[in-house]
């Protein structure tokens, strides 16, 4: 694994193009052309509490059904990870879906390693031609399954942290690129998710259920944040206190040297008298 972070998003035209501007933070665009040639987009993901950063380069893929060989070989090697993208209500790209990951698993075995990924579930409001439990067979510990919007500001940096969360689960700490760091993932602090579920709110157009979702992540986020300050607090009065017993001990050693050397001081006091009165 290099500096950057490899990304490849592949599906149909299912929104990959919106999941990009939505990660910079732009608006959502219904009338956004689908991508044609593809391309390496960079990306800078910062944690703003803890200043932590990581460089990631997204392969944005073409927006139709056939590319060629050679076209798919290149964007496929050496990745690190995929994101790939189907719409609930459209058969044909979760069809798609299913054939690429099948691909996607073929190169990374040939190349000895796990293939990481994240099936992104869009459009999810609509009405889904798809059942729960086809989607569900597909998962496995490395490959996960989301839902979300593009209409959503920040919904994409979501997705890209549970690809990378499951990226440095999976990969053994020697394989980890330095910057892949734990810390990077509590990039949301409890105004931003408040803030997240404030807008999943809001949107008439997502699902009550992706709500109450959200709602459960936050809580998550903000319980494991909550214990992890009380964990750090725990261990920082251990410290304390085991420093406090180690002076206490330095103490009391330092105390019995001094008894030692008052009493051998005593001892040499009486043997000297003892001797002064033998000459007398």
């Amino acid at each position: 694994m290099g500096d950057s972070i490899k990304i490849i998003l592949d599906g149909l035209p299912t929104g990959k193009s919106s999941f990009i501007r939505n990660l910079r933070g732009e608006p959502f665009n219904p009338m956004y052309e689908p991508t044609e040639g593809g391309g390496a987009v960079p990306y800078l993901l910062e944690n703003e509490e803890n200043k932590k950063k990581l460089s990631i380069i997204l392969y944005d893929t073409p927006g139709q059904s056939t590319i060629n060989r050679e076209w798919e070989d290149e964007i496929y090697n050496d990745t690190d990870c995929a994101i790939f993208f189907f719409q609930k209500s459209n058969t044909p790209s979760f069809k798609y879906v299913k054939k690429q990951l099948k691909k996607y698993k073929r190169m990374k075995k040939r190349e000895h390693k796990e293939a990481i990924c994240v099936l992104y579930a869009t459009q999810t409001n609509e009405r889904s031609k798809i059942p729960e439990e086809e989607i569900m067979r597909l998962t496995r510990p490395n490959v996960k399954y989301m839902e979300g919007s593009n209409k959503i500001n920040g919904s994409a940096k979501n997705v890209l942290l549970a690809t990378l969360k499951s990226l440095y689960e999976t990969l053994r700490p020697k394989d980890r690129s330095p910057q892949l760091d734990e810390e990077l993932f509590d990039i949301f602090s409890e105004k931003a998710l408040r803030d997240l579920v404030g807008l999943y709110d809001q949107n008439s157009d997502y699902p009550y259920w992706n709500k109450l979702k959200a709602f459960f992540t936050s809580f998550h986020f903000r319980t494991k944040q909550s214990r992890r300050k009380k964990s750090v607090k725990k261990q920082s009065r251990r410290k304390r206190s085991i420093k406090k017993q180690s002076r206490r001990k330095r103490s009391i050693k330092k105390q019995s040297r001094r008894k030692k050397s008052i009493k051998k001081q005593s001892r040499r006091k009486k043997s000297i008298k003892k001797i002064e009165k033998k000459g007398d």
